[in-house]
């Protein structure tokens, strides 16, 4: 099984936590919002590696799994808003 983060949230949160369990597995679930975006995902790690915001793997293993999600724009979108921002000036 596979679940997707993607949060929406107030642009004036830096972050939030939350717990959440899948069969014996705990998944520790942290959203950094440094960025102050309301939504996007710059990117996201799985214990520690880098994942897919949008298939994170979900394991029914008994361990605890530590989900890190940064909020902003997606890395390789980044230079391509600049340049589209850029043209319209």
């Amino acid at each position: 099984a596979v679940f997707m983060v993607d949060p929406c949230i107030p642009g004036v949160w830096p972050e939030y936590r939350l717990e959440w369990r899948y069969g014996t597995s705990r998944y520790r679930i942290h959203v950094d919002n440094t960025a102050r975006s309301s939504s996007g995902v710059s990117h996201a790690t799985l214990d520690g590696a880098a994942v897919d915001h949008t298939a994170i793997l979900l394991l029914d293993d008994g361990r605890t799994h530590d989900v890190r999600i940064v909020m902003g724009v997606p890395s390789g979108q980044t230079s391509r808003a600049l340049l589209s921002d850029a043209h319209r000036h």
